[in-house]
């Protein structure tokens, strides 16, 4: 299954308004820009071209930050989606507390 089809199907379960498409956009595209970043790493290795290798890890850096951010910021936003309905307020942004909230008896 490749992260297009694995982003594909996470959206089509939590698609509930018009920021989560957005959210889940960039997210892919940060995703899909890293690993096409990889791949080219990954080349120029098997290449013996060890100058662009070494010219990939910042830009490899730089676009793992963006997937994280991405999916961090996906994150809090289908947070709010999951308690808000519960009439919960979100007293956290770690995914471990909201998780631990949402199987606490009510």
């Amino acid at each position: 299954m490749t992260s297009g089809t694995m982003i594909a199907l996470a959206q089509a379960g939590g698609g509930r308004c018009g920021e989560c498409g957005r959210l889940w956009k960039e997210c892919n595209e940060a995703l899909d820009e890293y690993l096409s970043i990889l791949a080219e790493r990954d080349a120029a290795r098997k290449r013996q071209d060890y100058d662009l290798v070494e010219a990939f890890e910042g830009i490899e850096s730089d676009w793992l930050e963006k997937c994280e951010n991405s999916r961090l910021a996906i994150f809090a936003h289908e947070s709010g989606h999951i308690l808000q309905p519960a009439g919960k307020r979100r007293q956290s942004s770690s995914p471990e507390e909201i998780l631990a909230t949402e199987l606490l008896p009510q």
